[in-house]
Formats: C-alpha cells, structure tokens, sequence
C-alpha cells in the first residue's frame, strides 16, 4: 500500500505537470517580421505569423505595445493598422482596441470557427520608436514578444533600411548578419511562453531621415509625460497664488515709522532683503500679543502670557510667585491676583483674559487654572485675530487664509495624486507618482505663507523685527544703558517675542530690580524666574482634560538586453 502511495505521489509530481504543460490550444509554427525604415523615421511592420490549431478557434488576438517607459521618460509611439490577410491575400477581418499600454487586435470572424494551420499576415506602420544618439540612430525592436499562450517554434526578422546605411546589429537569442541597406535576424531557439526575440540596428548618423523637427519632439515629449506634469500642479499653483495673494503689501516709501501721505503700495519684492531697523523702545499702541502675532501672522501661547504679564503691568492683576511646602521639596506656584481697575479701556481679547483667569475668584494660583483656562483659548484667538484685521495690519484674518488655502491645497493634491495614478495605469511610468508626493507636502507647507500683511502690517513687522534682534543681541542695553530703560514695559514684549531670557539677564547685570507688578522674584534669579513663569504658564494655560493640547497656534518654544526596445507584446487564440 506504501509503494502504491509513493508511485501515485511520484506521478503526480513528475508527470502530471508535463502533460498539463504540454497541452495547447494552438502552436505558432514561424513568425516572420519584415520590417521597412521610411524615410519619416516610422516604421512599416509586415508579420507573418504561421498558426496551428488543434481545437476550433475564431483567431489570435495579437497585442503590441504603444506606451513604453525607460529612465523615467514615457514615448507614446503612433500606431495605425494597414491591414490583415490570409495565405491568400484574401481580407481577415480584425478589430483594434486599447489594451492598458498597448494595442489589441482581435483577428478573425466571430460567426465562425476554424482549425488546422493558418497564415495571418498583419501590416501595420507605427511611428516615434526610432531614437537618434549622438554617435548613431537606431532601430530597437522586440519582434514577437513574450506575452504568448504558446510557444514560437521558429522566428525571423528582416530590416530594410534605404535611407541610412546600417553599421551594425545586434540580437539576443539569435544570429545576424547585414549589408548597408539590409540585415536579417534568425533566432537561434523557441520564443514564446515568457521569450522573446529582440534585435538591434545601428544607423550612420550622415543619413535621409527626416526626424520630427525640435517644436514637434517638445510636443511629443509633453505630450508622452503628462504625468510628471500633473505631478508637479499643485505645488507650481500654490507658489503662483502665493505670488498673487500672499506677499505683504508695503509703502514706496521706506519709512516704517509712520503712514505716509502720499500710500501708494506695491508688493514686497520676493528678493527684498530689507535693512534692520533700529528700534530700541515699545512700539505705538501696540500690546505684546499684537506684536508676538504680527511676527509670525498666528498666536501663540507666549502672546496669551506676555499679554497677562501686561495686563499686570497695567494695574489690572497682581503676580506673585509663591512656594508651596511638600514633604520632600518646595513647589513653585504663581498667584494672580485681581485689582479693581476699570476694564473699560482694555481690548476684547484683553478682557476676555481677564475673565478666563477670575472666572471663579478674584485670587488664583496658576496651577488652578489647569483644565479650565483652556475654554477661553479659542475666543481670545478669535478676538485678536479681528482685532488686528479692524487696525488694518492684516485683509483678513491669518487663521481663516491659512485654513482656506489648506482646504485648497488639499484639494490640488488629492486631484493630482487620483491623475499621477491615471498615468501610471496608461503608461506604467510611476515616475510622477514619486514626485507626486514630495510635491503634494511642499503644497501643503505653502499654506502657512499665505497670510498678507496689509503695507501699514508690514511696516509694523519691521519694527518689531528690529526690536527682537536688538532685544535678543543684548544691543538694546548696551547702547541705551544711560537713557530711560523701559524695563518694565519691554518684559512683556520681551516675552511675546522669544527673547525673555536675554532681557532678564540685562537686567540682572545692570542691577535693576524687577518689576513692580511681578513680587516674590529676586534679582539673582530674575532669568530662571521668568523662564519658569512662561513655561509654567504656557503648560497650564493650555491644557485641557483631555490631556490634549487645545492649541492649534503652537507653543513658543546602456547596456540592453532581450525584451528590451520598442514592439513586444505578444498575442494568443481565442
């Protein structure tokens, strides 16, 4: 029972796939391609292809490449068929269709069925497949293609060349020979059934032939990688309305100081490199989260906490840093504490602040608004938003532009990813589909730029750019040092603009004593104080119950080979 089970087992394995394999509907008895250089550069194709049928068939069907892609570059050949014969020269009827990259053609009569050996003879002219080098044109052709059901007993291939001399050839599987006009190709094994038979023809570059002239092959070109095109759009569109919309407006002027009379605008020059501006004082009527936010066109958590400092600052709350006793160490905790100054002249966002911090009572300790000021976030972003578009700094709101221009953006991608995937499927060129991607995030980053300054914004851009360099440089102590300091009015700015650290150690180096409105905090340990304070509050300002942050504004901190060439393809019965 054992042998019985093993011989079965043996036969199944070493036999049965044989004859399965050996089995076929039909045989390709010769293949014969005869092949006509025009002096156009297109090529006239005659192939005779010797079928054997051993069950009833309408026909073959036989597919050949159009679309071809090499180092990233996609041709799209021109194909016309010229028509289809017997043995006979009698008319076969065939239908052409588009096959994925290629062409099909569907051979013989629907309404009836044939068998035994069968010659079909297929003439068809294709165009663009002729490549011309520096040193040589040439003709590179896969003449029957891989793609068969069957196998290919035997092939050949001829090619006529009366307008270039021929200089050399070449094949794979094959032997060859030529004069300058002529040269035949004879494969030297079955093809078929994943082999092909592929052969090259070296032109003399002094010839006749009349390639597309430099407009047409820029078409052809264009034309043929669309794709890398499609993949490039929507980064190429965003720059453009990047360069239309969203460049700041300035005065011809260069007086940054005031508004001038005479307010002619243009646009900055995407080139400007404006000079720094001296600014060694607060700047007008603007509050330190105004000017935290027209710094980088959004709000941050430092803009909220410079703006509580000033508000301090103003009489309208009390900060005092406090420690609270634990068993093993002291903790650090900060109290505000609120006056009863009118609000009446404070901004909407600046009361808003205030009643975010005072919501329950009058005297808070930093660390009790964890999971509670966070509420008040969004509104106060709102508010400063408007309230900067009502002073004409910005046309509208950077928060709105930025989330339109995303939606955009967005929309360009999605758009040009779907017809990267289009062209990969016509022309199995995936090249754009890579770029797509790289493209597509450099779009998307685009969005953050897109917020305009209006020319009295950008005017107030630059001083506020020249007082951070100056702050953060330590210039502003050293070259004012005798003259009134502002101390306590630059602190806050100090802070909206990330340069808090410099400033408090400036001031501990001139012996100055810290402000008023700030208690608790020594002289020695004004920076690491105040860097405490801004992290602290950053950190419980922002945090909601959800443990995520509620903040979207941020925080402050050659060879060739077989298969290779044009033609190709292959076919089978149906």
């Amino acid at each position: 029972m054992r042998k019985l089970f093993v011989l079965l087992f043996g036969w199944l394995i070493f036999f049965r796939p044989a004859v399965c394999f050996a089995a076929s509907d039909y045989l390709i008895k010769n293949f014969t391609s005869e092949i006509t250089l025009n002096q156009d550069t297109s090529l006239t194709v005659r192939e005779k292809i010797k079928v054997d049928f051993s069950q009833r068939s309408h026909g073959i069907y036989r597919v050949i490449p159009i679309i071809y892609s090499a180092g990233g570059k996609t041709i799209r050949a021109k194909f016309r068929a010229l028509s289809v014969t017997d043995e006979k020269s009698q008319p076969v009827p065939f239908q052409t269709k588009r096959y994925n990259q290629s062409i099909k053609l569907k051979i013989g009569d629907s309404g009836k069925t044939i068998i035994g050996n069968q010659l079909y003879v297929i003439t068809y002219q294709i165009k663009r497949v002729v490549l011309s080098y520096k040193t040589h044109d040439e003709i590179y052709w896969n003449v029957t293609g891989s793609e068969w059901g069957t196998e290919i007993e035997s092939a050949s291939a001829q090619v006529k060349s009366d307008f270039a001399r021929i200089t050399k050839t070449n094949c794979f599987g094959c032997q060859t020979e030529f004069t300058d006009n002529q040269a035949k190709f004879v494969a030297t094994q079955s093809v078929g059934r994943g082999r092909d038979f592929t052969i090259v023809v070296g032109l003399d570059k002094n010839n006749q032939l009349k390639f597309p002239g430099i407009l047409a092959r820029i078409m052809q070109t264009v034309t043929g990688n669309w794709g890398y095109l499609i993949a490039f759009l929507p980064v190429v569109i965003m720059f453009l309305a990047w360069y239309k919309k969203g460049r700041d407006k300035r005065y011809l002027s260069d007086n940054i100081y005031y508004q001038p009379k005479n307010q002619k605008k243009r646009r900055v020059s995407v080139f400007a490199r404006p000079h720094l501006p001296l600014v060694y004082h607060p700047i007008d009527n603007l509050t330190p989260a105004q000017v935290g936010t027209i710094i980088d066109e959004k709000v941050d958590m430092q803009d909220v906490v410079a703006e509580i400092v000033e508000l301090a600052r103003l009489g309208y709350l009390r900060i005092k840093k406090i420690k609270k006793k634990k068993i093993f160490f002291n903790e650090t905790d900060y109290q505000f504490e609120k006056t009863r100054k009118n609000k009446a002249k404070l901004k909407e966002y600046q009361k808003l602040i205030l009643n975010g911090i005072f919501a329950q009572k009058d005297i808070v300790g930093l660390s009790e608004l964890k999971n509670k000021f966070y509420k008040h976030l969004t509104g106060i972003k709102k508010k400063l938003y408007r309230n900067l578009v009502d002073q004409k700094m910005f046309p509208a709101s950077p928060d709105t532009v930025r989330a339109i221009w995303w939606g955009v953006a967005s929309a360009l991608a999605i758009f040009s990813f779907f017809l990267a995937q289009v062209f990969v499927g016509l022309t199995a060129n995936s090249g754009p589909l890579v770029i797509c991607i790289p493209a597509s995030i450099f779009a998307l980053i685009i969005p953050k730029f897109m917020p305009r300054k209006t020319a009295w914004g950008y005017s107030l851009h630059r001083q506020a750019k020249g007082l951070q360099w100056y702050l953060g440089k330590g210039k502003w102590r050293e070259e004012i040092a005798e003259k009134h300091l502002f101390l306590e009015e630059m602190l806050p700015l100090a802070i909206a603009l990330g340069v808090v650290g410099k400033l408090a150690k400036d001031m501990a180096g001139l012996g100055i004593e810290p402000p008023s409105y700030l208690s608790g905090i020594a002289i020695n340990a004004l920076a690491a104080d105040l860097t405490s304070f801004q992290a602290m509050a950053a950190s419980n300002l922002n945090a909601s119950p959800s443990g995520r942050s509620s903040w979207s504004g941020g925080s402050g901190f050659s060879g060739g080979g077989s298969g290779g060439g044009f033609g190709g393809g292959g076919g089978g019965r149906w």
